[in-house]
Formats: structure tokens, C-alpha cells, sequence
């Protein structure tokens, strides 16, 4: 029988656990019930409907230790299909903006968690929105 192989000692450990830095976790606006934001690129045009659809790229990552637990691109759904904090930051966006948004957990998924986000996380997330699809 063969020996398992061994792993180099210079091979990056699988899965990669993205790791964002503290200065990337930070808002410096404050918005309703607790959201804050970070403009890091405006945009034009007109902000989406609580009834539009958008599509955007974006990143997910926890205000505690900077672990990232999800991120898409080119992904679209409803404005009032995501967490309370991240609808009201869409809102606030124009086309071609990228901003970063600072969610408490009373805004994300509560004091039960979800998944890979602990109970009563603050989440952050970086969000480019790429276009709005208003409702027909």
C-alpha cells in the first residue's frame, strides 16, 4: 500500500479564507436605524425602487475579523430580497457607484445568525451596482 501523499510545505492551504484588513471595515456615513456607509466611488443616475431589481458585484465579509463569507458578480435580484441593511444601502446608490456598507446585526441576520454568519454579526460588504432593472 502507498503512503498518502504529503502536502508541500510551500502549498497554500485549501479553502482560502479571504481575510479583509480593518481599514477596509469602516464606514463614515450614518444612514437610517443604524447603517452606515462608505462612498468609495459615485455614480450616476437615479437610486432603485424598493420594487426594482439590480444587479451588482459584491463582497461579503464580517466588521469583526474581516472573514469573507460570500461575494458574487454579475448577480441580480429584487432590492427587498436581501437583508434590511444591504436593501436600504441599494437604495441609496446610483448606477456605477461602488459603496461600502456597514451593517449591524439588527439590519443583517439577527442574533440567530445564518450559515457561515455567527449570531448577532456586523457584516460588511462592498457593493458595485452595475444596473437597475425597474419593474415592468
Amino acid at each position: 500500500m502507498k503512503a498518502a501523499p504529503t502536502a508541500s510545505p510551500l502549498a497554500i492551504a485549501l479553502p482560502l479564507k479571504l481575510i479583509i484588513p480593518p481599514r477596509q471595515r469602516l464606514c463614515d456615513t450614518a444612514a437610517a436605524e443604524g447603517l452606515r456607509y462608505k462612498v468609495l466611488r459615485p455614480g450616476k443616475g437615479g437610486m432603485p425602487a424598493a420594487s426594482d431589481r439590480v444587479q451588482v458585484h459584491y463582497i461579503g465579509y464580517l466588521a469583526k475579523d474581516g472573514e469573507v463569507f460570500d461575494q458574487g458578480r454579475d448577480v441580480t435580484f429584487a432590492v427587498t430580497r436581501v437583508i434590511p441593511g444591504f436593501a436600504d444601502g441599494l437604495k441609496l446608490m446610483t448606477p456605477g457607484s461602488i459603496y461600502r456598507l456597514c451593517i449591524p446585526h439588527t439590519l443583517g441576520y439577527g442574533e440567530e445568525g445564518s450559515g457561515p454568519i455567527p449570531p448577532s454579526a456586523d457584516l460588511v460588504f462592498q457593493v458595485e451596482l452595475v444596473a437597475i432593472n425597474p419593474q415592468k
